[in-house]
């Protein structure tokens, strides 16, 4: 029986996707520890997402229903439940209390919080990466950097006080920082506080995101250029980048040139958040991490801030080669916006899984007829490229 709950909040870039693999997969050895139990399919980032409202306790009733049935269909010798999303972090703090106070008062005084914090210089380089994956963002880093910087978007401390004095000493903030994690692996970290324990064994290493080079990420832009249509929807876009991103990072070649700073651009980065690191040094960890980790990030600089524009990455004749592909890959993303991401969710959980039919999602050609509007919407934009091209 469940009798302990560890809520993971994230942050995001900070190895949730390898914790949540790790957590479905059950890629570890705990002999004479408490049985884990993880809730869910992929995350729990629907659950954080009926939490953002003015009224999260009724937003979120039906979620934490189906959470609440989960967790009891667990194995009987369950004694730790793990919820797990990035997008837990950036929630009011009190949304969470009151939810879970109101749909599982059993854990309202027991209930644990873990949370990661990536140094901010990586994590702005990250960000901007993570963001032109999936077509968030079109704009060049120095105009990101102003961006976060004028927004206070990777100022940690405010938010991390406002947890603290919700949960108190139930929330466990860590750097991500790997020579601070336990083995040098925020994996093996997090399941050594969920169990308490630093003799979890490990049976195949965590997965790892590769960081993809300019010229993946330049590609990745223009294949988001082509998708101009607004029957594409958000979940779409955000399928289609992410696996390409995968694609790029899978097949090797990952040893180009990353995104980066240039100097003038990494003292504004400095600037804006030694307070910040320092405040978190002082306040919520031991030594100074953060602010070691700002200063360390100055020894990769480069020269300039390259060009992610696909004219400045790609010949003519690769850019029209690359716009054509990019164009089909839209076209069918066109025919069933809510398909395509489901089916790429079930691809996703079936390469880690095997070949297990039940875990795959549903194939596009076997839903719903799209509407009559979207079709005709569709065939128009199919009509006028034609024309473009003399074929019409």
């Amino acid at each position: 029986m469940t009798s302990e709950l560890v809520f993971h909040l994230g942050d995001p870039k900070t190895g949730s996707t390898s914790i949540q693999a790790a957590l479905r997969n059950k890629t570890w050895d705990a002999k004479g520890m408490p049985v884990l139990g993880y809730p869910a399919r992929l995350h729990n980032s629907g659950l954080a997402a009926l939490l953002g409202g003015a009224d999260p306790v009724r937003d979120s009733a039906k979620g934490f229903r189906m959470l609440a049935k989960r967790i009891e269909a667990m194995a009987a010798d369950t004694k730790i439940a793990v919820i797990s999303s990035e997008h837990f972090s950036n929630l009011p703090p009190g949304n969470l209390k009151q939810a879970i106070d109101a749909h599982l008062p059993q854990f309202a005084n027991s209930a644990r919080f873990v949370m990661y914090l990536r140094p901010h210089a990586d994590r702005i380089l990250s960000s901007y990466a993570e963001r032109i994956k999936i077509g968030a963002y079109a704009g060049s880093l120095p105009e990101f950097v102003d961006l976060v910087i004028k927004e206070k978007r990777y100022f940690y401390l405010p938010r991390v006080l406002r947890w603290q004095q919700v949960f108190g000493d139930r929330l466990v903030v860590r750097p991500m920082i790997r020579s601070a994690l336990h083995q040098n692996c925020v994996v093996r970290d997090f399941l050594s506080i969920v169990l308490r324990s630093q003799q979890v064994r490990m049976l195949e290493e965590p997965l790892v995101n590769e960081s993809l080079t300019v010229r993946d990420l330049s590609l990745l832009m223009l294949q988001h250029q082509e998708i101009t249509s607004g029957l594409i929807s958000h979940a779409s876009r955000h399928a289609i980048g992410r696996n390409l991103g995968i694609l790029f990072a899978s097949r090797g070649g990952t040893d180009g040139v990353r995104p980066a700073y240039d100097r003038a651009l990494y003292e504004k980065v400095v600037a804006a958040h030694r307070q910040d690191a320092a405040g978190l040094d002082s306040t919520i960890f031991e030594g100074r991490p953060m602010t070691t980790a700002l200063e360390a990030a100055g020894a990769k600089v480069a020269e300039t801030v390259a060009s992610l524009r696909p004219e400045d990455n790609f010949t003519p004749a690769e850019l029209r080669d690359y716009r054509a592909f990019a164009r089909l890959i839209a076209r069918m993303a066109e025919i069933d916006t809510v398909g395509w991401p489901k089916f790429f969710t079930g691809a996703r959980l079936e390469d880690e899984e095997g070949d297990n039919a039940q875990n795959a999602g549903p194939n596009p050609v076997h839903l719903k007829p799209e509407h009559p509007k979207q079709q005709q919407r569709r065939k128009a934009r199919l009509q006028a490229e034609l024309r473009a091209s003399g074929k019409g």
